[in-house]
């Protein structure tokens, strides 16, 4: 049998350790413990944010409204203003990504890089808005070597999911898949040719609407999945992704000895925690120059008329149960969830500061000189996830152990221009101060968060 299971922020590793409680098909989560985070655990504050699943939560409206797209571009030459994932309450606008793991800043190219150090599991950048069908351009280079994982994932809360993944061992391939609400179809996968993806940049697309995904590398179209061709006799849906999804970014050994053995030969083999890579400069990595998104319009379907947010008004989780929303996403504090959060927010997290940048790929010694979460040995989570059949089993999670509260915090200096146009002209960073997001942004759209693993048992 194989199963899917999704690795998301280890932020949340921590709550989890509290929260004992499972969530899943028949199996909703109780009124002190509300909300259903990605793993499969209920629990408060963190739990109810980027990743809460209605489906299994106390309520639907547990989980705070998801932030409505926002058209963006983002280039990645600073790593100001990406949010350790323990910081983020809701402020989309403020702290357009979060991250869990280790990132470091790469002058030379001026990009950011994803890292995993030896024996972690790895790094995930996320984006805060959500994208409701449009368009995802993300310039970057993968890692390498046989065992080690790059992808780059549009992940809703309930589980539909729309990926490229890059395998370490196989640098002349992209593969693409989808999923609807996490079911298990591994016939959805296909290969794309492309040139180097550990030497080269490029940049890969997904152009997501209401009837069809095209994946587009450099500009050439690659494939179509048209929403027709997935329609499920058995189950009267189309089994084509349509909810409101995170971009999400990440590195992750598919190759360690923790991974059922489908997993790791699907990897390329075992990964080597002892190469040259992590002799030499401490970790693995993956390379990002820039994220663009353009929102497209909510399909006709959507019920409301709000622009902040949307929301889910039933728990089948299917485009026609969500809602545009004028509701607030930020969480007063980390105790509060979507039934008692206050009206008005006092204060958002402090973000985290980077205080290094390289023109040479940095060494493990740099590492904690920039933004850097303790890393998570293998073995070490308790942390559970919802599998593509819908049931709960422990899993594999990405992204470090992310308990350190980094005091020496600042805001970033980095500013956002919007445009209504969707124009995807580059902006320089001294656009409007008000609106502080991240890293160099110019024109017109957003959204990114966590990666993901196959699990075969």
């Amino acid at each position: 049998m194989v199963s899917w299971k999704s690795l998301t922020a280890a932020a949340f590793l921590a709550a989890s350790a509290v929260a004992k409680t499972s969530c899943g098909p028949g199996s909703n989560c109780p009124k002190d413990s509300p909300c259903c985070n990605a793993y499969g655990e209920c629990g408060k504050g963190l739990h109810c944010l980027g990743g809460c699943d209605p489906r299994y939560s106390y309520k639907l409206d547990a989980c705070m409204p998801m932030p409505a797209c926002k058209s963006e571009v983002y280039h990645f030459n600073s790593t100001d203003g990406i949010v350790n994932q323990n910081k983020y309450l809701g402020d989309a606008d403020k702290n357009p990504f979060s991250y869990t793991g280790d990132i470091l800043e790469y002058s030379k190219d001026n990009s950011i890089l994803i890292t995993m150090k030896k024996e972690s599991t790895g790094t995930v950048i996320s984006s805060s808005h959500y994208v409701w069908f449009g368009k995802i351009k993300v310039t970057m280079k993968t890692s390498h070597r046989q065992g080690v994982v790059t992808d780059f994932i549009l992940m809703s809360d309930v589980k539909d999911e729309i990926d490229y993944e890059f395998i370490g061992s196989d640098l002349d391939h992209a593969q693409s898949n989808y999923y609807f609400q996490g079911y298990t179809d591994y016939t959805n996968m296909k290969k794309a040719d492309v040139d180097d993806t550990y030497d080269n940049y490029h940049t890969y697309e997904v152009d997501w609407t209401e009837d069809k995904i095209d994946y587009i590398i450099d500009g050439n179209t690659v494939r179509t999945v048209n929403k027709d061709d997935t329609y499920n006799e058995t189950t009267k849906n189309y089994d084509f992704p349509q909810t409101p999804a995170r971009l999400q970014l990440g590195i992750w050994p598919g190759g360690d000895d923790s991974q059922g053995q489908g997993t790791i030969d699907w990897a390329g083999g075992e990964i080597d925690w002892d190469s040259d890579d992590i002799k030499n400069q401490g970790y693995y990595y993956a390379s990002i120059q820039s994220v663009e998104i353009q929102c497209y319009d909510a399909p006709s379907s959507a019920g409301g008329n709000g622009t902040k947010s949307y929301v889910f008004t039933d728990r089948k989780g299917t485009q026609d149960k969500v809602e545009l929303s004028g509701k607030d996403t930020k969480l007063n504090d980390d105790d509060n969830t979507g039934l008692n959060n206050p009206k008005g927010h006092t204060a958002d997290a402090s973000q985290v500061s980077s205080k290094t940048k390289s023109t040479k790929i940095p060494d493990a010694s740099e590492v904690s000189k920039t933004k850097d979460g303790s890393t998570k040995t293998k073995g070490s989570s308790s942390s559970t996830s919802t599998g593509k059949s819908g049931g709960n089993s422990g899993g594999f999670s990405q992204g470090g152990d992310d308990d350190d509260d980094d005091s020496s915090s600042d805001s970033s200096s980095a500013q956002s221009t919007s445009s209504d146009s969707g124009s995807s002209s580059s902006a320089s960073a001294s656009g409007n101060s008000s609106s502080a997001p991240i890293i160099a942004v110019s024109s017109s759209l957003l959204a990114l968060v966590a990666g993901a693993a196959f699990v075969f048992m």
